[in-house]
């Protein structure tokens, strides 16, 4: 997958499967949440072997917590390639409540 195709990932937000999802050719990639009030709970991040490394994990998770941020929601990141995301990339720190914070992992 070149830079412009990984450009090009289109992610969508399917709210009746509770999920952000992006299709490349025959293959589904998707994080999966749930919400409980104002919060969104990331649960788990699934990018099919074929097109794994090629950034579409980073844009599912870049989308969902842009989202997240212009919902005004709390973000829980149990599932652990959120939380390493977001350890990543710090401006989304502020979206997961600081109780949270010793539980994201160090890279």
């Amino acid at each position: 997958m070149s830079q412009e195709e990984r450009d090009a990932v289109i992610v969508e937000e399917n709210t009746a499967a509770q999920r952000f999802e992006t299709r490349i050719g025959p293959h589904l990639a998707f994080a999966e949440y749930r919400r409980d009030g104002e919060t969104i709970i990331f649960t788990h991040t699934e990018v099919p072997e074929e097109i794994e490394g090629h950034g579409v994990a980073s844009a599912l998770a870049r989308t969902a917590l842009e989202q997240a941020q212009v919902q005004h929601l709390t973000v829980i990141p149990q599932c652990p390639f959120f939380a390493s995301y977001i350890r990543r990339h710090p401006h989304y720190a502020s979206l997961v409540p600081s109780d949270y914070h010793p539980q994201l992992p160090e890279d």
